[in-house]
């Protein structure tokens, strides 16, 4: 197996969902791991409106962008104060560790596991969420496309949860007719730096030792900046 990870410091959101929609046309069979931050910005799920998902008024005032990503799931606020984790693999590879549960479920488990210090009572969702005592601090959405599994997490580690509150709308209300949209689902939430003190380099260093544990690849690639992605990128579509 080869892992690549990708650890670009790109805040911009709308190039990042660039980068993030070329990772299911990455040709070759690599595992990848992306860990990536955004600037103040609202991410929505691929079948949601804005319309009702959003606080514009509020939006409007403080110049918060918003923008579609290519996976369902509800909207999350994001700022540099945020670690997203994308892990992509090909649907025809089995997941290490797996035995018999969903990939999502797997990734899921490791990032929990990451975040574990001492007794802090951190569970894991069927929807593939993490709470800390009833309060949010990640959600996750996944897509199945090009013959690729992505999986992608927002987690909130030191986010201004003000600006969280005040970009949502708390209780998104869809009309009859939109059946086939997906209403956010509300929780309270909670950044991790307020459960114990950490950085998001942290983080990012945990989770990179734990899927290495996990995988075990035979060859690492690691990208750390867009020039480099984008010249490997235009390699692997040339194969």
């Amino acid at each position: 197996m080869r892992l690549l990870l990708i650890d670009i410091p790109e805040t911009n959101p709308e190039e990042n969902l660039r980068i993030e929609k070329a990772l299911a046309e990455i040709k070759d069979e690599y595992f990848i791991v992306r860990l990536w931050i955004n600037s103040r910005c609202i991410i929505l799920g691929k079948f949601q409106k804005h319309i009702y998902e959003i606080n514009k008024t509020f939006l409007e005032n403080q110049a918060i962008d918003y923008f579609y990503r290519t996976t369902g799931g509800g909207t999350v606020y994001q700022d540099e104060g945020n670690l997203n984790i994308t892990f992509v693999k090909p649907l025809k590879s089995p997941m290490p560790g797996a035995n018999g549960r969903k990939t999502s479920q797997v990734i899921t488990d490791i990032i929990a596991r990451t975040l574990t210090k001492d007794d802090f009572p951190f569970e894991v969702s069927e929807r593939n969420a993490v709470y800390f005592e009833g309060k949010k601090l990640l959600g996750s959405a996944v897509s199945m496309t090009q013959g690729k599994f992505l999986y992608h997490a927002c987690l909130l580690v030191h986010a201004n949860l003000e600006d969280l509150r005040n970009s949502l709308n708390w209780q998104p209300n869809y009309p009859d007719e939109d059946k086939k949209l997906v209403k956010s689902h509300r929780d309270p939430v909670i950044n991790l730096n307020d459960i114990y003190p950490v950085t998001i380099e942290h983080i990012k260093h945990r989770f990179t030792v734990e899927i290495k544990k996990l995988l075990q690849p035979q060859q690492i690639l690691h990208i750390r900046n867009y020039n480099e992605f984008k010249d490997f990128s235009k390699q692997e579509n040339h194969v």
